[in-house]
């Protein structure tokens, strides 16, 4: 009989109970484990027999996996998970000291250009509502708010700020792929600056 290794006594003992001494004899002195109890210090040859001492050879095969994404995680600077957050910093002073929508949408290049203010509204309120509207929230005057969403894979998305009266610069356009954080300064009437 195969006797564990001294640092593996626990394991062994387990490993012991499992199979008779003639299914000992017919697998060459191997044993065979329950995979609940094998442990990182134990790998299977091809026939599924345990080899105590020996690191399991899909451990070796994910670790360049989990490297590769945290490499193109780090490189691309996008957002890894899939969220991303939006923080908008609203002045004391924003829409008259009102409370405005603002409105997350996916939007082509083209179609972003040409829309207006009504064409924004009517889609924020429709009924049903515009599968394109990622998300609508209330922004407050004198406020920092941080807004987390899950932006489509491929589109652009338009950010819109439905201002009581709007300036020149009410919306603004993210390319793909975004950064996991965004920041929007509003002014009285405008977006006054984004980064990055």
């Amino acid at each position: 009989m195969v006797s564990p290794a001294p640092e593996h006594g626990a394991r062994g003992a387990g490993a012991a109970r499992s199979g008779s001494p003639a299914a000992l004899a017919a697998s060459g002195g191997e044993q065979r484990m329950e995979s609940t109890e094998r442990g990182p210090e134990t790998a299977m040859n091809e026939q599924g027999t345990a080899r105590a001492g020996e690191r399991s050879p899909r451990r070796h095969r994910l670790v360049p996996l989990v490297l590769a994404l945290a490499a193109a995680a780090i490189a691309g600077g996008g957002c890894a998970s899939g969220r991303a957050t939006l923080r908008i910093e609203a002045a004391a002073q924003t829409n008259d000291g009102r409370p405005l929508y603002m409105v997350l949408r996916a939007v082509d290049g083209a179609e972003f250009v040409t829309e207006t203010y009504e064409d924004i509204a009517a889609r924020v309120f429709a009924a049903p509502p515009d599968p394109s509207i990622i998300r609508a929230d209330v922004v407050y005057p004198g406020m920092v708010r941080a807004i987390a969403f899950d932006p489509p894979e491929r589109k652009p998305i338009g950010v819109y700020f439905l201002f009581t009266e709007p300036g020149d610069r009410w919306k603004t356009m993210l390319q793909q792929p975004l950064p996991s954080t965004v920041e929007i300064r509003l002014g009285p009437n405008t977006i006054i600056g984004t980064s990055p």
